[in-house]
């Protein structure tokens, strides 16, 4: 818990003044490498951030090879007091580690911002509206909002969905909808079971995500306050077939990791269902015929469990054939 006193209105967080000891309210947590053209302005976006609590910022730099930790450095030798850097000499990811580990350890804040080395943040006051209404809302265990979208060169290329209501839940996260990484602010709720499963995902944001919303709704804030960058980063070398195949072993590892309720089974369920109808139509595209038809008995398995729920992922009769379609116009092309 921590122990300070707020400030009577929010302030730069390099102007702040806090007593020695104080533990920080919000940790900021950002995960980075070889993001040197655009880590500057990730890092310069958070120390502009006006609150009336103590923050701490952490970036876990994953052995970047392009100059990407001098830079952090830089800003390190400037805040000091600011700053609690995991700066590795070997890269994690391509050991196999979840980079998302250090989460368990680092972090001292009641709340837990996350963000990337190539995304940033536009709303001076993003953390302190999200934390002001996690602070008058226990029940909520986190807080998004829209995001712009750009490119490599900053280049506005549009902006994520809008949605008219304010409440999220597991099953309509797991089913429907994605949180960027970059808007979130999450109570600091993790635990060692979770850390346990973590480390077989192949990556950590969704499963976060879901895990948090176990433990209460998220709410969701229709104002850009932050950018998602498109089209960088490790995800965007894979192709569908290793996007889907990734998020089916995430969601079918959480039917069996998590403490989840009858209805938060159904809806994991039924995304599932989806994502094996949407794995069946890729492969059978590529002539994969033997992997498309084994996708597809997996959806068929999945889509009975759509009978005892009432919401569900909507799926037609024509996404349904597709698969078989594809199967049959390429004559059984194993």
């Amino acid at each position: 818990m921590s122990n300070y006193i707020p400030l009577d209105k929010p302030t730069t967080i390099t102007e702040q003044v806090w007593p020695e000891h104080t533990i920080p309210v919000v940790s900021v947590f950002n995960w980075v490498y070889n993001h040197k053209a655009y880590i500057r302005e990730s890092i310069e976006s958070i120390l502009v951030q006006k609150t009336t609590f103590p923050i701490e910022i952490i970036i876990h730099d994953d052995a970047s090879n392009d100059g990407t930790a001098e830079i952090i450095k830089e800003y390190e030798i400037k805040h000091p007091h600011l700053f609690k850097n995991i700066l590795h000499k070997e890269n994690q990811w391509s050991q196999g580690k979840n980079v998302m580990v250090p989460l368990f350890d680092k972090p001292r804040g009641k709340y837990i911002a996350l963000t990337h080395g190539d995304d940033y943040w536009k709303d001076v006051l993003m953390l302190q509206k999200q934390v002001d209404y996690l602070e008058a809302n226990p029940n909520k265990s986190g807080s998004f909002c829209k995001v712009f979208y750009v490119d490599h060169a900053n280049n506005l290329i549009g902006e994520s969905q809008s949605f008219s209501e304010t409440n999220f839940t597991f099953e309509q996260i797991v089913q429907q909808y994605s949180i960027h990484t970059v808007s979130l602010v999450i109570r600091n709720l993790l635990d060692k079971d979770f850390l346990r499963h973590l480390l077989k995902y192949p990556y950590g944001d969704l499963p976060l995500s879901l895990f948090i919303l176990t433990k209460g709704n998220f709410h969701y804030i229709d104002t850009p306050m932050a950018t998602y960058r498109k089209n960088v980063g490790v995800m965007q070398h894979w192709n569908a077939i290793d996007g889907f195949e990734k998020k089916v072993f995430i969601i079918k590892s959480i039917l069996s990791d998590y403490k989840l309720t009858p209805s938060q089974k159904n809806a994991t369920k039924w995304s599932l269902a989806y994502l094996y109808l949407k794995l069946s139509k890729h492969y059978a595209n590529e002539n994969c015929t033997l992997k498309s038809i084994k996708s597809y008995v997996h959806f068929l398995r999945y889509i009975l469990y759509g009978l005892f729920t009432q919401k569900h992922v909507s799926i037609t009769y024509k996404d349904i054939l597709r698969p078989l379609y594809i199967i049959l116009r390429n004559k059984i092309h194993v």
